[in-house]
């Protein structure tokens, strides 16, 4: 190998440490932990908290360990069982994270960023949260929604899934704690004409004599989803209420609830035969229908009645 080569060797050896090492320079918390000390950013972020397993569903949650409950015990967001016995053994250190100031160096924040910085109030600390209004903007929030400039934020899907909320997950149902009504249930009159029948896992629906689905969403045999009181009440644990902006983290938080207009519905359906199945969401404005065609190998979004999308699967 001759000089030249071995000097532009070493030359790009060391213009490659010097450039590792300056990213290096970038992170904050490879060495010594930045642990995230409050739970505002949850779920994305947690602070010190309570790691749960429901006593009645077996659902796993955390609670806030930094203002727990006056009771001990905490409330199962996703059945409700009031009961679950706050213990030293279920304690967690707060998420250890590390903070990269090397992207705030070559752009400028973006709407929905979490962003590091140093707390204005315990300037030895520093603070975690999430951008919402950018230079310049005015920024509203009115019935729990977020408002710039005078128009609703719109989140993004990949955004949405990120820091969805769980509202209930039906893989998980009360074993402890009789007469229940249930969380899903046909609509039918009586019920026991529906073809709905739950199953240990899931649901299974087989149409029942002179049931015809082409005549229209009025005759389809639903099953219709019942939403619990699934946090600290007078009121009956299974009180239907509409889908509030409550989070179970929050144990020890009271302030007035919002009803939630972002919602989505996750399920796995296994088909057998042609058929078609509907879904169906309802606000105090709209009605949404989504009808599965198996058959078509297609899907058709109506609004009020009115076809808005259709799709190939």
């Amino acid at each position: 190998m001759n000089w030249r080569r071995r000097s532009l060797l070493i030359l790009m050896a060391g213009a490659t440490c010097g450039l590792a090492i300056a990213r290096l320079l970038c992170l904050q918390g490879c060495v010594a932990p930045v642990r995230i000390a409050s739970g505002s950013m949850v779920p994305v972020l947690f602070g010190a908290h309570y790691a749960i397993v429901c006593e009645d569903c077996r659902f796993a949650f955390r609670a806030d360990a930094t203002s727990p409950p006056a009771t001990g015990e905490a409330v199962c967001p996703n059945c409700g069982f009031p009961s679950n016995r706050l213990t030293v053994r279920q304690l967690r250190h707060g998420q250890r994270v590390v903070i990269d100031r090397f992207p705030e160096l070559i752009r400028r924040p973006r709407r929905w960023d979490l962003v590091a910085f140093r707390d204005p109030v315990e300037p030895a600390s520093r603070a975690v949260k999430r951008v919402v209004g950018l230079p310049g903007e005015t920024i509203a929030i009115h019935r729990g929604d977020l408002y710039v400039d005078g128009q609703i934020a719109r989140k993004s899907i990949h955004a949405q899934h990120a820091m969805a909320v769980l509202v209930h997950d039906d893989s998980y149902r009360p074993t402890r704690t009789d007469n229940l009504p249930a969380r899903w249930e046909p609509t039918c009159e009586p019920a026991s004409a529906s073809g709905w029948r739950q199953r240990e896992v899931g649901y299974e629906f087989t149409p029942p004599a002179g049931l015809d689905p082409a005549s229209g969403a009025e005759a389809i045999d639903w099953l219709a989803y019942r939403n619990w009181r699934c946090f600290a009440s007078p009121l009956a644990r299974s009180a239907p209420t509409p889908v509030l902006d409550h989070y179970g983290y929050n144990q020890n938080t009271s302030r007035g609830l919002q009803a939630v207009s972002d919602l989505s519905l996750a399920c796995r359906i296994r088909w057998s035969g042609d058929g078609r199945l509907w879904m169906r969401a309802q606000t105090s404005l709209d009605t949404f229908v989504v009808e599965l065609d198996r058959g078509l190998q297609a899907a058709t979004l109506r609004r009020e009645g009115r076809a808005v999308g259709r799709y190939r699967c």
